[in-house]
């Protein structure tokens, strides 16, 4: 077993190995049981990693980057996450088509194939809207 990681092994070990499995001590020959808290025992058994190993993995598995960032606050579609499906009730969440610049709204729900189109929908939306009118003047004033 060798002492020193490269950088080919590290994104070899990251793409073949789950990460999440050397997050345990005994994985550096070490064990350690809630029923005896704050004692470390050195194990019998042949460690797969070493004990020097153990503190980059972590070091490298909390330093990589968590996946795909996504933008909450996107002002082309303002309607996601406050629509809601008509047959299920769970939130539209919003993706934009990049080929055609074009947005939709899509359900959450997994397996659910109901996209909408974001201009056919704000278009609803203000129609709802203009529905609805304020005729008290102290509640249109700070509206401006």
């Amino acid at each position: 077993m060798k002492n020193s990681i490269s950088k080919i092994q590290i994104n070899w070990f990251f793409r073949e190995v789950p990460s999440f499995s050397f997050i345990l001590p005994i994985y550096c020959g070490l064990m350690v049981n809630k029923l005896i808290p704050g004692e470390v025992i050195q194990g019998n058994h042949e460690p797969m990693i070493t004990r020097e190993m153990f503190p980059k993995i972590h070091s490298l598995l909390n330093s990589r980057e968590e996946g795909r960032k996504y933008n909450l606050d996107d002002e082309n579609l303002p309607l996601k996450m406050f629509v809601k499906s008509t047959e299920c009730g769970t939130p539209y969440t919003g993706y934009v088509v990049k080929k055609k610049g074009l947005y939709y709204y899509k359900n959450r729900r997994s397996g659910s194939r109901e996209n909408r189109s974001a201009k056919k929908l704000h278009s609803s939306f203000m129609t709802l809207l203009e529905n609805y009118t304020l005729n008290d003047a102290k509640y249109i004033e700070p509206l401006k």
